[in-house]
């Protein structure tokens, strides 16, 4: 996939936003929820990243996690 720094940008503000754009819902709030909470089997080993759908999620720590320690539970990244 080529995308550019501000496509990327702007597909966080997208998520951030809850799927409206200019005052218009584009994607459910359901849907967004789904995608940036943990969505990982529960029999996956704890020590790796905690994943919603094309998103890191930070839930529990991992010593394997792609966010890191410092950052707070409920954040996530792509």
């Amino acid at each position: 996939m080529y995308v550019s720094s501000r496509e990327l940008a702007k597909w966080g503000y997208f998520h951030l936003k809850k799927g409206n754009l200019n005052g218009n819902q584009i994607v459910s709030n359901e849907i967004i929820d789904i995608a940036t909470t943990v969505q990982s089997p529960n029999s996956l080993d704890v020590e790796l990243p905690q994943n919603g759908y094309l998103w890191f999620v930070k839930d529990l720590p991992a010593r394997k996690s792609e966010i890191g320690e410092l950052v707070s539970k409920g954040s996530y990244q792509i």
